[in-house]
């Protein structure tokens, strides 16, 4: 199987396996969901604005897109908090 089949990758090309988060929940790791979490925080407010600006000049089906895909990253957010971020990291 790859291991790579589930994974996640940041903006600099680090690419971590589903298994290895749970198996390594590092310092180091815990940073990179840190961070993952931040950017994903980043997008849920511009998608915000842009929903907001979009329902004023009439584009509700694009405001609504925006809003859709808040509600994703939303949930993405509170999962990988509850998931990664509950526990103290492994030295």
């Amino acid at each position: 199987m790859d291991r790579f089949a589930f994974a996640f990758g940041c903006s600099t090309g680090h690419v971590v396996g589903l298994g290895e988060l749970f198996d390594r929940q590092s310092v180091e790791l815990r940073g990179c969901v840190e961070l993952l979490i931040a950017t994903w925080e980043k997008s849920i407010h511009q998608m915000a604005e842009g929903a907001e600006l979009a329902g004023r000049h009439g584009s509700e089906d694009l405001a609504q897109r925006f809003r859709g895909r808040m509600s994703v990253l939303e949930a993405q957010v509170t999962l990988f908090r509850e998931t990664f971020l509950k526990a103290d990291p492994a030295p």
